[in-house]
């Protein structure tokens, strides 16, 4: 059946058009309502709410005996109402419903994308155009909204991954459904001007704008900037397009002909925003410019201690151990050494070197305290805390939480405050592995209550997926899924391996609670060859939390086996899809 657009019912093992003038409103109406059960009263009200209850019953008779005709067995009748069976019945508008609900489940961004790009084509139609009953404008309305908030998410997502062709076109299409929506506007006058149509773009704006007085100020404002050729204006980008397009170059030609004026552009403060928004991209650069100099200089320490930095960021546990020898041997300034050593425990970290783990803490510690910084000192101490607390000696990171927190509480500015979220955060997780799920659940949405508070974008990191665990644990599985599915988008736009290992965990830890043994003990099995393969082996703690977890299990359950050349991103959409059926 196809509802949206024009009304068409079709046989699909002939391929046939069936011809239906009569009862098209009541098949639409019984199949949008499927698979709930709709009362043969609740039918009449609302498909002849203005007849007599004599004759709508009598309308209603003679139209269930005509689709028992040409339905047969896809009519499903009882005394709890009327449903069709989705099973016998496929309809265009339930199928979109589906491949969305699929959709919503990826959890890395460019995924999602990809299936919005492939419903948008199927989004230009509208469900009951001419609609006249309370019913259909109800359902029309719920399709619209639906409708206008994918295509503004694609639109979103299409710019952030720079595909501009889509901006506008998605946009456009979300406007068919809410022509008053000033992010859709927003979204298709700036991607419209970024192709070389926003004249045409602002004309359909002013006739918009006659018919139904869109006096949005930043609307005006972007119709001006696009206009006068600043589309960009309030953006952060200070440089034309032509000035963009000679940046590389002349970056290219300091890093081949001046090295050490590279490294101080590349290792300086001012750049540290830059190396956290593209990690992997500052990295590259800073291999280049980071072999043997003529001189050790503060440049070459800063560049290099950076350099170090982004590879513990990311858990490259052999490249840190590789590169960190040649500025701690060489180094004098405890900013560099402190930063070399926490870098070092991080490494240690990873492969479960816990002597040498303390011991590089200890390091990170002692240079901090020589710099006489709080916060950093803190910060440490924060650091040595999560290392303790992963070896299962959590008495002892609480206490050390504790004198951390302590020192952070009683320092001003947003550098305190952001260390004293992130060492919340991090001793959330104590009492989701000792088992305290009722203090675990408080600390951890104090969490993320904090991030959301702080100024500027604050990452969940493992909170979110560690939350959805414990409400799961908690019985209040309701609460799960879009938090778990907030932390593994997150997470798998990222690039940290080992981060999305844990948060798959949490993720199987979460399906075997709900019911799902089979998929949530493969889930666990496939994630822990994932860590043998990329040297990211469990801790005590997170040993003990997926044995525990997988001791619950149904009966008899045995893990399903999951294919080892599946991608990370399409476990998780396994887990997600059965994750939403339990629970929503």
């Amino acid at each position: 059946m196809q509802l949206l657009g024009k009304f068409a019912l079709t046989n699909i093992p002939s391929g046939e058009a069936i011809s239906l003038r009569a009862n098209r409103r009541i098949l639409a109406y019984l199949l949008i309502k499927s698979p709930d059960w709709v009362h043969r009263g609740e039918i009449i009200h609302d498909l002849w709410p203005d007849e007599e209850s004599s004759v709508a019953s009598n309308r209603l008779r003679v139209a269930l005996n005509a689709l028992r005709t040409l339905l047969g067995p896809a009519l499903i009748e009882s005394t709890d109402g009327i449903t069709l069976d989705r099973d016998v019945v496929e309809c265009d508008l339930l199928q979109i419903r589906n491949e969305l609900r699929l959709a919503e489940d990826q959890v890395a961004s460019e995924a999602l994308l990809h299936d919005f790009r492939k419903l948008l084509p199927r989004l230009r139609e509208r469900l009951f155009p001419r609609e006249t009953q309370q019913w259909e404008r109800r359902a029309s309305s719920s399709w619209s909204e639906m409708a206008a908030q994918i295509c503004l998410q694609a639109s979103q997502l299409a710019e952030r991954f720079d595909q501009d062709d889509l901006v506008a076109r998605a946009a456009e299409i979300g406007l068919i459904h809410d022509r008053e929506s000033l992010a859709l506007w927003t979204q298709y006058l700036r991607g419209s001007a970024m192709i070389g149509r926003g004249d045409q773009a602002i004309q359909s704006y002013v006739r918009a704008n006659r018919e139904r007085r869109l006096n949005h100020e930043s609307l005006k404002s972007l119709v001006q900037q696009i206009r006068s050729g600043r589309v960009d204006a309030e953006s952060e980008n200070i440089l034309s397009p032509d000035e963009r397009e000679l940046a590389p170059l002349i970056l290219g030609t300091l890093i081949r002909s001046n090295r050490k004026l590279a490294r101080q552009i590349l290792g300086a403060p001012e750049t540290l925003a830059d190396a956290g928004r593209y990690p992997k991209a500052m990295l590259s650069l800073l291999e280049k410019v980071i072999d043997e100099p003529e001189e050790y200089d503060e440049t070459w320490e800063r560049s290099i201690a950076r350099a170090i930095g982004l590879r513990a960021w990311q858990k490259d546990h052999q490249g840190v151990l590789a590169l960190a020898p040649r500025v701690i041997e060489k180094s004098q300034n405890p900013l560099i050494l402190r930063a070399a050593w926490n870098a070092v425990s991080v490494a240690k970290s990873i492969v479960r070197d816990w002597p040498g783990t303390m011991e590089a803490i200890e390091k990170t510690i002692q240079h901090a305290t020589e710099l006489g910084d709080e916060i950093d000192i803190s910060a440490s101490y924060g650091n040595k805390a999560t290392y303790l607390w992963l070896q299962g000696r959590y008495d002892e990171a609480l206490d050390v939480f504790s004198e951390s927190q302590d020192i952070l509480c009683k320092n001003d500015g947003d550098r305190a405050r952001f260390e004293y979220i992130i060492g919340f955060g991090n001793r959330a997780f104590i009492p989701l592995m000792q088992g305290n799920y009722e203090l675990a659940k408080e600390w951890f949405e104090k969490a993320l209550e904090l991030r959301r508070e702080f100024p500027g974008k604050f990452p969940g990191g493992l909170v979110p997926p560690a939350l959805a665990l414990t409400y799961c644990l908690l019985g209040e599985q309701r609460s799960c899924y879009g938090l778990m599915r907030q932390g593994l988008s997150e997470l798998f736009d990222g690039s940290v391996e080992s981060y999305q290992q844990v948060a798959l965990e949490y993720l199987g830890a979460s399906l075997i609670v709900c019911g799902d043994s089979p998929l949530g003990l493969g889930t666990l099995e496939w994630v822990n060859h994932w860590r043998i393969r990329t040297g990211h082996i469990r801790a005590k703690a997170e040993t003990d939390l997926c044995e525990s977890m997988a001791r619950r299990r149904a009966p008899g359950s045995k893990a399903l086996q999951l294919s080892k050349q599946a991608k990370p991103a399409q476990i998780a959409q396994m887990g997600m899809v059965s994750l939403r059926r339990l629970t929503q």
